[in-house]
């Protein structure tokens, strides 16, 4: 059945949603006497999903970091003028794509800097001590995907690990996991997620770097560590030359179609 335009302006969410607005449009066309969808009483109140500011707000949300911000970073990792232990993380993962789980477990064994390669077998998770829940301990896994893969390191990424290895030699005291750039105090171990963001978004914060920062559903929201792994892909998916193979591949994704979801609309990439 086709529905006239002015019926499915609005998204239809709720089955009782989409029932009232397809019997109101029979009524409207005459095949069917009465509005019947109208007079059922829905066991809850149905709230129209629809709402133009927000749809507009989504619109217009920061997706991926700007080249502007891109090269505030890069200033920074090469000034150090803030003294931030996140501004040579966030250049390597620009350079590398990883997500920051996978950067948190990486070791120097992985590191082959004659063939100018990495390569990602762990990533940093987290689990339940024992059956009964609680208390959360930290722990190294597999990658996302289950599989190994190889990331092929720019001279830029190369200096990155350079930086890393000195800091941590100078900074970490003991390094038993052989991490590439582990926490700088008792106990030396990898970094976790929560302690990496927080550090992140000081660092987005003193160099006036627009994090699209909005208020969603789950709380207030914006770019975060991740999102530097979809600048990569969106930088390197929509440059001059690109290769969306060797991309998907770099990522790890186990499907080309995957690049989709993560290479958003950026202009500046495009020109």
């Amino acid at each position: 059945m086709r529905l006239h335009k002015n019926t499915v302006k609005k998204t239809c969410f709720l089955p009782v949603q989409l029932c009232r607005r397809l019997c109101k449009d029979l009524v409207n066309r005459s095949l069917i006497p009465e509005d019947y969808a109208s007079q059922a009483m829905p066991k809850k109140e149905v709230i129209d999903e629809y709402n133009k500011e927000r749809q507009e707000e989504e619109e217009q949300k920061k997706k991926v970091f700007s080249r502007e911000d891109i090269i505030k970073f890069y200033d920074e990792w090469k000034s150090h003028l803030h003294n931030s232990q996140y501004d040579v993380v966030a250049v390597f993962l620009l350079e590398t794509g990883l997500r920051a789980q996978e950067f948190a477990a990486l070791q120097n064994s992985d590191i082959d800097l004659e063939k100018n390669i990495i390569t990602i077998k762990r990533a940093v998770g987290k689990r339940f001590v024992d059956e009964d829940g609680g208390k959360v301990e930290e722990y190294l896994k597999v990658p996302k995907n289950k599989k190994q893969r190889i990331i092929y390191l720019s001279d830029i990424a190369k200096e990155c690990i350079a930086d890393m290895q000195r800091r941590t030699s100078t900074y970490c005291k003991e390094n038993k996991d052989d991490l590439l750039y582990p926490v700088f105090r008792k106990p030396y171990r990898a970094r976790s997620n929560s302690t990496m963001e927080i550090g992140f978004k000081t660092l987005c914060n003193v160099l006036n770097i627009d994090r699209g920062v909005q208020q969603g559903k789950n709380g207030i929201k914006g770019l975060c560590l991740h999102s530097l792994r979809h600048t990569f892909i969106t930088y390197a998916n929509t440059a001059s030359g690109n290769n969306s193979l060797v991309v998907s591949m770099m990522a790890g994704h186990q499907q080309w179609v995957n690049e989709n979801i993560y290479t958003h609309e950026n202009i500046e990439a495009m020109a």
